[in-house]
């Protein structure tokens, strides 16, 4: 297992501090977690890349700055050439109390400015520099970590980016990109707002060997997501026999419902009340809680990784709050999940009758360079009815996973209302 930085130039210990990359990452890290990889970049060569063109506007601003404080000196000299050198309290206070002080509150001006506007990005070269000498890198078992001053800025999961891409810089260093953020205004921007936005490991001397392990934490956490849903499905869970619940499975009651589900024991659960029918177009602000945290739930969500996921809705009511034909004709469904790839008007389930409709999902994100990537996954809404409890199920599972797909479908088919 690959552990600390073999980065050369740029996996130094930190300057301010003389901790390594290994000693920062490792504070933020849990215990359960492991490191693989950490490194600092070469951040004398992103200052290099992105002050080309614009030094010289930052020498010029120290030399206006020079000249302003030798011509205050040169004309304090001169009105006043019989003043000594302070060497008294009394020859301080003469000398505060002239002419003297006029040079002495404009220099005292100047420097309260410079820190304000510095504070205002006045000073972007500045700010650039500090915050690239701030980063740190890490790789551990289950995320990627971009940290500053020694806090996590940036997290990214296994599906929260596409294929990560090299950038060129220059001594033999490079960059591994992983996404581009949206910029916030419509602005015009400048270099070094934009290189911020890249979400990358900078100015590495051996970016394409952490990319090659980037690559291969992402397949092992690939492989390690099917592994265990197959232990989930081998235990029999979601056939809904208690008795069969082995390791790898996890069954969750509503008692208010009736309802019972087995769900893989490594998915994350979180599960909200929500005030208004399935089905209904309404604002929801209720926030996500644990099922430790909130016993009086209608709506649980079970996620696992790389766009797996169920969400079940349950309400009391009389009638399907949601009906076929409109679920199916719905412009702005369509517009928003895709085309239709399969559709059943008439599903039957332990007495529940009603809808199912999958799409071929595509989620849209700002890959490396800013590239529009396109995410494929299978989305299947169903809307459920016995007469007095109505079942709203969203399921989504990627493409290219037949592990994960039978995982969600497994859920579905664990799910019993008594």
């Amino acid at each position: 297992m690959m552990t600390g930085s073999t980065l050369k130039n740029s996996a130094g210990r930190d300057p301010g501090t003389g901790d390594t990359p290994k000693d920062i990452v490792s504070r933020v890290i849990s215990p359960e977690e492991t490191l693989l990889w950490s490194g600092r970049p070469n951040s004398a060569l992103m200052i290099r890349k992105q002050t080309r063109g614009t030094g010289e506007r930052s020498l010029a601003r120290i030399w206006v700055i020079l000249a302003m404080g030798a011509g205050l000196t040169y004309w304090f000299v001169r009105e006043n050439p019989g003043i000594p050198l302070p060497g008294s309290a009394q020859q301080v206070n003469e000398l505060l109390s002239g002419k003297a002080a006029i040079p002495l509150l404009v220099l005292v001006a100047i420097f309260i400015a410079s820190r304000f506007l510095r504070k205002k990005n006045w000073d972007v070269e500045g700010s650039y520099q500090r915050w690239a000498e701030s980063l740190t890198y890490g790789i551990t078992d289950r995320r990627l970590l971009i940290l500053e001053n020694g806090d996590i800025a940036t997290e990214l999961g296994p599906e929260d980016f596409g294929e990560p891409r090299i950038r060129d810089r220059a001594n033999g260093h490079a960059d591994v990109e992983f996404k581009e953020l949206s910029s916030s205004s419509g602005a015009r921007e400048n270099s070094y707002s934009r290189d911020r936005r890249r979400l990358a490991f900078k100015a590495l001397q051996n970016a394409e060997q952490v990319k090659r392990l980037v690559d291969d934490w992402r397949r092992k956490l690939r492989e390690r997501e099917e592994h265990a849903v197959k232990e989930f499905l081998d235990a029999g869970g979601h056939t809904g026999a208690q008795h069969r619940v082995a390791t790898g499975v996890r069954v969750i009651h509503n008692d208010k419902y009736g309802l019972s589900v087995s769900v893989p024991d490594s998915w994350e659960l979180n599960v909200r009340k929500r005030r208004k029918p399935y089905g209904k177009v309404f604002l929801d602000f209720e926030r996500w809680k644990s099922p430790e945290e909130l016993s009086d739930w209608n709506v649980l969500k079970i996620e696992g990784d790389f766009l797996s996921s169920v969400e079940i809705h349950l309400d009391h009511v009389r009638k399907p709050m949601v009906v076929y034909q409109q679920a199916k004709n719905s412009s702005l469904i369509n517009a928003m999940s895709g085309e239709i790839i399969e559709s059943d008007d008439d599903v039957k389930k332990n007495g529940f009758s009603g809808f199912s409709i999958t799409r071929r999902h595509i989620e849209q994100g700002q890959d490396a360079g800013g590239v529009n990537r396109e995410r494929p996954a299978f989305h299947r809404w169903m809307v459920l009815h016995d007469g007095r409890t109505q079942i709203g199920l969203s399921m989504k599972w990627p493409d290219n996973s037949e592990p994960l797909k039978r995982a969600v479908l497994g859920i579905y088919e664990s799910i019993r209302v008594d």
